[in-house]
């Protein structure tokens, strides 16, 4: 890039050179547009140097005049570095054309003292202001990134309570009409918690590891219900090493179980399922029960702890790129959808956002 971007102002250089020498009706070689190419070249050689140094040297209260002398110290190498090689080029260039015993050496310390101040003033301190641009960027998006991930941690610890008060009460409702149950329920939530604690605090994990975590859950609502609770999984294979925030699926289908097939006297059922269009992935958790009470409009009603996290932790890993959309479905039950870009790399890239198919 630095080549590239010296290279067109050599071009325009020489371009300007080769006009003006045209008016007076001067000769212009062609030729003489590669002595301007080398002549800003050491300017692309230099260039990436630079502003790395800034970058890696920011200007901070501290240490405010170390770097200041420091960046000076810099600028005076920058121009000196210029200068020799600018001068070796003529001096190369006229050992060839035979006139380098007609330098004038005078004129020739003149021009270094003027190129020397030129260098330091229009070149050295305008690329150290951009690297200090970026560096302060890079900085800003850094604190941005850290403060992105405390929030996340924040509400992907409000979950892990959330669902282990539940399951204590459904325990605790089992303990004085089937002890057995219950010690069963009480070692499925221990291998529930041994997997959160293994988790250490990932934010995102595949969709295969994630039905694994929710399968060891459904064991423990399965035991509340005994044979009252069918919960289908119906993962399409393409989708299972994809990339899926951890505890995503949970609260849904706890949402799902207390608030839908535990209002049902009949069998309840609870369907999970993915698909993808290479560029979204579509995971969906719909129930038989009453379905969303309505909220003073068509727009069924979207409380609780588990969607209302869930709606947070989707906003700051994906930003505009997720939709989580909950319906009443017209045969009964509710359906809830969550869209996030599709990706089974280990980094997720943001992806556009795309509007869901919707299956009948």
């Amino acid at each position: 890039m630095s080549f590239g971007l010296w290279g067109l102002v050599a071009l325009a250089h020489f371009l300007s050179r080769y006009q003006h020498q045209q008016s007076l009706g001067a000769p212009a070689p062609l030729s003489s547009f590669v002595p301007a190419l080398v002549y800003f070249s050491v300017y692309a050689l230099l260039t990436p140097v630079t502003i790395r140094l800034a970058e890696r040297h920011p200007l901070e209260r501290r240490q405010v005049g170390r770097l200041i002398l420091g960046y000076v110290l810099g600028g005076v190498a920058f121009a000196i570095a210029n200068g020799v090689a600018r001068e070796t080029v003529f001096l190369v260039r006229g050992f060839f054309a035979g006139t380098i015993a007609s330098r004038n050496w005078l004129q020739l310390e003149r021009e270094f003292l003027y190129d020397f101040a030129g260098d330091i003033f229009e070149i050295y301190s305008p690329l150290i202001v951009i690297g200090q641009i970026m560096a302060y960027h890079r900085r800003f998006k850094d604190r941005e990134v850290q403060l992105a991930q405390a929030q996340l941690q924040a509400l992907r610890s409000k979950l892990q309570p959330h669902f282990l008060f539940n399951a204590l009460n459904s325990i605790s409702s089992l303990m004085f009409t089937d002890v057995r149950a219950a010690d069963k329920m009480l070692s499925r939530l221990s291998d529930l918690l041994r997997l959160v604690l293994e988790s250490d605090g990932a934010q995102e994990t595949t969709l295969s590891k994630e039905l694994e975590f929710l399968d060891v859950y459904l064991q423990v609502e399965k035991l509340r219900f005994e044979d009252g609770l069918e919960v289908i999984v119906d993962a399409a294979p393409a989708t299972l090493d994809a990339n899926v925030p951890q505890l995503l699926l949970q609260p849904l289908v706890e949402n799902a179980i207390h608030h839908g097939v535990a209002k049902r006297s009949a069998k309840g059922s609870i369907r999970i399922s993915s698909r993808h269009d290479c560029k979204h992935l579509y995971l969906l958790v719909t129930d038989n029960g009453p379905g969303f009470e309505p909220d003073r409009g068509p727009e069924p009603r979207r409380n609780g702890v588990g969607l209302m996290t869930t709606r947070q932790r989707l906003q700051t890993l994906y930003g505009d790129s997720q939709r989580l959309s909950i319906r009443n479905l017209p045969e009964g039950g509710a359906e809830v959808c969550v869209e996030i870009p599709f990706s089974t790399k280990h980094v997720r890239h943001p992806l556009h956002h795309a509007e869901p198919e919707r299956e009948s």
